[in-house]
């Protein structure tokens, strides 16, 4: 059921005229209500159809606007919304919530991989080489005879450049993009993840624990339907777990990564297997 400050914020928004968009937007952000209030509505599961569908297509229109603060204020919500989806989708019962979920991801997915002109955007990717400088390393500090710096330079002098894109438009999520589509706005939020809300990023943890051991018995006891996912999938909630576990949510994130552990076993998915061991053993000596 919403309550009367979703109620209020459903209808605050409707009043807002284009000129007034950017006041708006620095007032919602700093709002202290809305935004637990929604998550007890996202999380407590206990909607119909017809309380979800405003809810989302407000949450579309803030992303639409381009308004960094809109958009931040929407991705707040992406664990929920994909959770959410993802346990709908699967169930008949619950599929009519599905609808309202997947347009606004479908739009956020969708404004995401244009840039503002209507251009595809296209992702740059350096692959870091021991010859040049970098955060992580001085190429004259390594220290052994083999490894020089003028050695280094003959091997390899230029680091190597590795471009994505352009990505396809989506209009309807199916099994065959559904997981291109949420690893992709999975990205976007761990791209945002430092300016987002601890509730979000507990969020995050509860979502991940929830698609990885949905189904099996041994971990839930429960007898439900199994949540397919991929591996790029779980290597995006991976990346945002990271995150979340050295910034003020180390018990639900550890238990977070222990469960996608437990599903790329369970999957046989070696690329997540072995970011989950080398965060793993990060979070050990941290």
């Amino acid at each position: 059921m919403l309550s009367q400050i979703i109620k209020d914020w459903l209808a605050e928004y409707k009043t807002i005229q284009q000129d007034g968009l950017q006041t708006y937007s620095e007032k919602i952000s700093k709002d202290s209500k809305i935004l637990p209030a929604l998550c007890e509505f996202f999380q407590a599961q206990k909607y119909s159809h017809e309380e979800l569908d405003p809810v989302c297509h407000q949450l579309f229109e803030f992303y639409r606007t381009r308004q960094d603060d809109l958009q931040r204020f929407t991705l707040e919500f992406v664990p929920d919304l994909i959770s959410t989806y993802l346990c709908a989708v699967g169930s008949q019962s619950t599929k009519k919530n599905s609808t309202a979920i997947e347009a606004c991801l479908l739009e956020i997915y969708n404004l995401e991989i244009v840039n503002k002109d209507g251009s595809s955007k296209m992702e740059t990717i350096t692959i870091p080489t021991l010859a040049k400088s970098s955060i992580y390393h001085e190429p004259g500090n390594l220290g052994t005879l083999a490894l020089t710096e003028s050695a280094l330079s003959r091997y390899k002098g230029e680091a190597q450049l590795l471009t994505s894109g352009p990505f396809p438009q989506v209009e309807r999520l199916i099994a065959q993009n559904r997981f291109l589509v949420l690893s992709y706005i999975m990205k976007c939020y761990n791209s945002h993840i430092s300016q987002l809300s601890h509730m979000s990023h507990q969020a995050l943890c509860l979502m991940a624990s929830r698609i990885c051991t949905r189904g099996f018995f041994i971990k839930t006891r429960k007898h439900e339907a199994r949540i397919a996912v991929n591996g790029q999938f779980l290597v995006e909630l991976l990346h945002g777990i990271y995150f979340v576990m050295f910034n003020g949510s180390s018990q639900l994130g550890m238990q977070a990564v222990e469960d996608v552990h437990f599903r790329a076993n369970h999957d046989l998915l070696p690329y997540v297997l072995l970011l989950w061991s080398s965060q793993y053993y990060l979070s050990i000596k941290g």
